[in-house]
This record gives structure tokens, sequence and C-alpha cells, in this order.
């Protein structure tokens, strides 16, 4: 499986990064700020386990006043 998370806000010159999770142990940084390089994040690949079940949080990360995640795709190839 594969999992996006785009994060978006009209800000900019701001940290608006979080810190993405899955379940699974795997983090990346997401800035949602509208000049950050890139606003998604993807993990690849994302091994589901036997119960089916993936939880994904995001947190804010020190020096940012908010994060944020907007969508989240799923892609089972």
């Amino acid at each position: 499986a594969r999992i996006s998370v785009v994060g978006v806000r009209n800000a900019s010159g701001t940290n608006r990064s979080g810190l993405v999770t899955l379940s699974a142990g795997q983090s990346l940084t997401l800035n949602a700020a509208n000049d950050a390089p890139s606003n998604q994040v993807t993990f690849d690949p994302v091994q589901v386990p036997a119960d089916g079940k993936l939880a994904i949080d995001l947190s804010v990360l020190p020096g940012s006043t908010y994060a944020y995640m907007h969508g989240v795709l799923i892609e089972f190839l």
C-alpha cells in the first residue's frame, strides 16, 4: 500500500509543520504553508497490519503554531 497526505494553508513565511505518523511507526514532516517546497508527503511502501487497521496521527512540530491535514489518499498496489 501507499499513503499520501496533503495539507494546505494560505500562510506564507510561517511555519505550519506537523509530524504525520502511521501506527506502523513511520513518520514524515508535512509543511502546509503555501510557500513550502511541497505540501504533500507519501509513505511508500506501507505494511498494512493483519487486522487491516492503520491509524494516522498528526502532531504540531516545535516552532509551529498549527499543523494541517486536509486529504489522505490510500492506494493498494
